[in-house]
C-alpha cells in the first residue's frame, strides 16, 4: 500500500461514518505523521483497558470520534523501506446512551408531555451526570490491525493480521494490507449491528459501492510474507 492509497481510502472515512449516523468529530492531530502520545502508549500497554481508553479520550489520541465515544486511530509510516500501518478501534467501556435516548427514557419515566424537540437541552446537566455515573459494560471490545514484517514467523505471526480485545493473544492472519476503509467497515458491521442492518435495508446500494470501493489500492502479501502453510490455516482475504 503506499500513501497515497492510504490517505485517498483515509478521506473517505468521514463520510462513511456520518452514512451510518456515528460520527461526531474528526481529531485535531495527525496521527499518522505524529503517531499518539507518549503518555497513551504506555497506558495502552498495562492491563488496565479503561485506562488507555480514557488517556487517547483526554488527550484526543483519535482520527475520529464517534457518537457514542469510541473512537478510531490510523498510523501510517515506511521505516527504512519498510511498510508499518496500525489502525486501531477503542470501543467506549460504559454504558452509554445519547442525550435523545436519555430524553425519551426520561420522558417515559416521568410522563412528561412533551417531545424531545420541545425538551431541548434543558436536561443537559443531568445528561452529563447521568454519563458520569454509569459502570463499566461487560461488552466492549477493542479491535486493532498491524502490518508486521519485521517478526513474522509463518503460522505463529502473520505479516498482517487483526486483534480482538485488549493485550490478547487473538491474532487472526490476513492475506493483504487491509485498507482504513476497509477496517472501518469491518468494525461497523461486527460492533455496530443495527447501523449496519438499517442501511443495508435501506441502502443497499450504497452499501455495496463501500465494499466495492474499500478494496481500492490494497496490497496482497508477497509469497515470501505469505507461506503456504498460511493459506492451509484459517484466515481472512
Amino acid at each position: 500500500m503506499t500513501e497515497s492509497n492510504f490517505n485517498v481510502s483515509f478521506s473517505k472515512i468521514e463520510k462513511t461514518l456520518k452514512s451510518f449516523n456515528l460520527f461526531k468529530m474528526k481529531g485535531i492531530k495527525n496521527l499518522k505523521n505524529d503517531g499518539v502520545t507518549d503518555e497513551f502508549k504506555k497506558a495502552s500497554l498495562g492491563n488496565n483497558y479503561y485506562e488507555a481508553y480514557k488517556t487517547g479520550l483526554e488527550n484526543y489520541d483519535f482520527d475520529f470520534l464517534l457518537d457514542d465515544e469510541s473512537y478510531f486511530q490510523f498510523q501510517f509510516s515506511i521505516k527504512e523501506g519498510i511498510l508499518e500501518v496500525r489502525y486501531s478501534f477503542f470501543q467506549n467501556p460504559f454504558e452509554y446512551l445519547t442525550y435523545e435516548q436519555y430524553l425519551e427514557n426520561e420522558i417515559n419515566l416521568e410522563e412528561i408531555e412533551e417531545s424531545i424537540e420541545s425538551v431541548g437541552n434543558l436536561f443537559e446537566m443531568e445528561y452529563n451526570q447521568f454519563l458520569n455515573e454509569q459502570d463499566l459494560s461487560s461488552n466492549y471490545s477493542t479491535i486493532r490491525y498491524d502490518s508486521d514484517f519485521k517478526n513474522y514467523k509463518p503460522i505463529l505471526h502473520s505479516v498482517s493480521h487483526i486483534h480482538i480485545g485488549h493485550l490478547s493473544n487473538i491474532r487472526i492472519p490476513i492475506d493483504k494490507i487491509l485498507s482504513p476503509l476497509r477496517f472501518v467497515l469491518f468494525t461497523i458491521k461486527h460492533i455496530y449491528y443495527h447501523n449496519w442492518k438499517e442501511k443495508l435495508e435501506n441502502d443497499k446500494e450504497e452499501l455495496m459501492l463501500m465494499l466495492t470501493d474499500c478494496v481500492n489500492g490494497e496490497q496482497n502479501l508477497e509469497k515470501q510474507y505469505w507461506h503456504k502453510e498460511e493459506k492451509i490455516e484459517l484466515h481472512l482475504r
